[in-house]
């Protein structure tokens, strides 16, 4: 099966894939039948043809056959489909598998043929012969009418032939695949409504929800099946129904599935519809957290049982005229963050919940309810004001000025009462005096000034 990397994919993961594959194609000759007939109205044809012969007598004969072939871009998938045709006894022995080599060597495809006695075969069941897109068919009646397992065969077929594989969503941020759709095109609208909405009804049957979409491309009128992408119904499709020879598809649909089974059974835990923001991204599930139980879902996440959980309490407010009431999921009342004690529910505003605080000064003031308790607020605000400790600074000399009493304080600010050598007495900032900023009363500037005058003048009268 070389179109699953080995290099990219766990092997633990395709090991199990491996298993799943092999019991879906049960040894079943109806089931079989059944999408033989399906990926041939998909991915097949049935031409007519004619041989040429010469008698002795000269004369011209012509025969007319039918051939039927199937087309896939895999070789392992018309191997999947040669199978079938043993199982359904329609060949005694698997038919070869041949390549259609392109200009493109990207381009190559693979063909299976059967010859014109098995074709008959074929078409007494229901196959179309001819250009398909330019008449008009239905699902075989026997199909139509028959059993959940021969229907879920015949439809799974189908969009392994015409469905799109199960792909990441291009909207990273969504937990979901690219909505699962099957597309069938037709010269006339008439020639493919009928059949498009027997697929519906037979997918209803078996429990799943899907629509059709009508879209005119050129000269034909495309038919769109979609699967509706709600996560229940989606896997649903995915065990039910699936994908039938493309080993690709099948693959993408057994992650897709896996991963949709571990998200709805920690919604279920979580007691909600949702699994939550936390749950991984597909793609860091499939690496990261991929288990050999039958559930995989990361230890990390499983969160308490509802039962267990605090239950949520309920506070009322008067907003304006009306009594509101919030329902938060901690009670905080009597708890300490910092310098503030919660006293009481204040009130909620665009989702966010605000506490009546009371502030080691005094004051009580309503804070969010984040803001306290991330640390984020500490005090009512009275913290951004504390004063520096004072530091006692009496009786010591900052260059020529000599500290003798604290006088005030403003703001951050403390203010002494100093002697300068001078004699002058003046008021200096604290902080000013220990940096070394202020050194006198300002005495020092003119004493430095003379002496650079006196320098000056005495370097002239050398020159």
């Amino acid at each position: 099966m070389g179109i699953v990397s080995l290099d990219t994919v766990n092997q633990k993961i395709l090991k199990q894939f491996y298993e799943f594959h092999k019991a879906r194609y049960r040894e079943d000759r109806d089931e079989a039948l059944a999408r033989l007939v399906a990926y041939n109205i998909g991915d097949g044809t049935i031409c007519n043809r004619y041989q040429v012969y010469k008698k002795d007598n000269r004369e011209i004969s012509k025969y007319n056959h039918n051939q039927a072939s199937f087309y896939s871009k895999y070789k392992d998938d018309l191997e999947l489909i040669a199978n079938d045709l043993v199982v359904s006894g329609i060949c005694e022995h698997k038919p070869n598998v041949i390549i259609k080599k392109s200009h493109k060597e990207y381009d190559d495809t693979y063909q299976l043929t059967i010859s014109w006695a098995r074709a008959n075969v074929l078409i007494e069941y229901g196959c179309p012969v001819g250009e398909k897109v330019k008449q008009k068919f239905l699902v075989p009646e026997w199909i139509y009418n028959g059993n959940a397992n021969i229907k879920a065969e015949f439809l799974a077929a189908l969009w392994g032939a015409e469905g799109f594989k199960p792909t990441q969503s291009r909207y990273k941020k969504e937990k979901n695949c690219k909505t699962i759709v099957m597309v069938m095109c037709k010269r006339k609208h008439e020639d493919g409504i009928d059949f498009h909405n027997q697929i519906i009804t037979m997918l209803s049957s078996l429990g799943i929800n899907s629509s059709l979409t009508v879209a005119r491309r050129g000269k034909n009128y495309c038919f769109q099946t979609y699967i509706s992408s709600n996560k229940e119904n989606v896997k649903k499709f995915f065990d039910v129904v699936g994908y039938r020879y493309c080993i690709k598809k099948e693959f993408g649909a057994f992650l897709w599935s896996n991963y949709y089974e571990a998200y709805l059974k920690s919604a279920e835990i979580r007691g909600t519809v949702e699994a939550g923001w936390k749950f991984p991204y597909f793609d860091d599930w499939v690496n990261n957290y991929w288990g050999t139980k039958e559930i995989f879902i990361p230890n990390t996440y499983i969160k308490v049982p509802v039962s267990e959980r605090k239950k949520r309490i309920e506070f009322q407010y008067q907003d304006g005229n009306n009594i509101v009431t919030a329902t938060v999921e901690e009670d905080l009342i009597g708890k300490k963050f910092n310098k503030l004690t919660v006293i009481g529910y204040a009130y909620k505003q665009r989702g966010r919940h605000f506490w009546n605080c009371l502030c080691d000064c005094g004051n009580v003031k309503a804070i969010c309810q984040d803001e306290f308790k991330r640390g984020k607020t500490k005090s009512c605000g009275c913290h951004k004001h504390t004063w520096k400790k004072l530091i006692d600074i009496s009786g010591q000399k900052f260059g020529r000025l000599t500290a003798i009493r604290f006088l005030r304080k403003n703001k951050s600010q403390y203010y002494w009462e100093c002697k300068c050598d001078c004699g002058n007495v003046v008021e200096i900032d604290s902080g000013r005096l220990r940096s070394g900023a202020t050194k006198s009363c300002g005495c020092l500037r003119s004493d430095v000034s003379k002496e650079n005058v006196k320098k000056a003048q005495s370097s002239r009268w050398l020159n």
